[in-house]
Formats: structure tokens, sequence, C-alpha cells
């Protein structure tokens, strides 16, 4: 082998190193992309999670608000007894003052709505319902 051949071999071995070393850095690029795009979704998954967690806390609340509003009619239904159609609370109970409410409102809605009486016959202000 001359000289020349050998320096060709030399220059060929040097070329195919480069070529080699570039095909490195391109797999490494490609890993490294690889690896920020799993992250992504990580990270997405993460923020999905957040959401879901938000929107479960608030259901939750939700759901506890609607157990007190249960409880607190459940307390105020045994103290009402019902008169002519209304309901008659004779002592003040859970904040509502002794009086009479409308019943088509409490079955209903669970609403506590005082009746009014004009002209002798009592009145529900909401559901306009009529008691003798």
């Amino acid at each position: 082998m001359g000289l020349a051949n050998f320096k060709m071999a030399l220059d060929a071995a040097g070329k195919l190193y480069e070529t080699a070393k570039a095909l490195r850095n391109i797999d490494l690029k490609l890993e490294t992309a690889k690896f920020k795009d799993s992250m992504a979704d990580l990270l997405n998954q993460a923020a999905d999670l957040k959401v879901t967690i938000s929107d479960l806390t608030n259901e939750n609340r939700l759901l506890e608000e609607e157990i007190n509003s249960f409880k607190q009619r459940k307390n105020i239904r045994v103290k009402l007894h019902l008169v002519n159609g209304y309901y008659k609370l004779d002592e003040e109970t859970e904040g509502f003052k002794f009086g009479n409410y409308c019943s088509s409102c409490f079955e209903k809605a669970g609403l506590m709505i005082p009746l009014t009486s004009p002209l002798e016959v009592l009145t529900c202000p909401s559901c306009k319902a009529h008691y003798e």
C-alpha cells in the first residue's frame, strides 16, 4: 500500500469518524426531543389531573352543602306542624322565626317561605298558594 493510498484510507476513516460523530449527535438530539416530548406529555397529564382534582373538590363542596341543607330541613321538619294545609313553626328553629310557612314551597324545594296574611287569607309570596 502506497503512501497515497494510506492517506486516502486515513481521510476516508476521518470522514467516517466525523459522519459517525454527526450521527451520534443526531441520535442524542432525537433522544433529547423524545425526552422533552415525554416530559410535555407528563406535564399535560399533571395539568389534567389538577383540573380533575379541582372539579372533584368543587363537587364535594356542593354535595356537602346539599347534605347540610337536607340535615337542616330534617331538623326543621320535626318541629313543623301541618295546620289547614300550611306548616306552622311554634318556636325559632335553625334561624327561622316562629310562624306560618308555605307547605308547597317546603315540599317542592325545601324553602321556608313565610306566609303573609292580607285579608285574613294566608298567602305565599313565592308560589302564590292560598291557605284559609
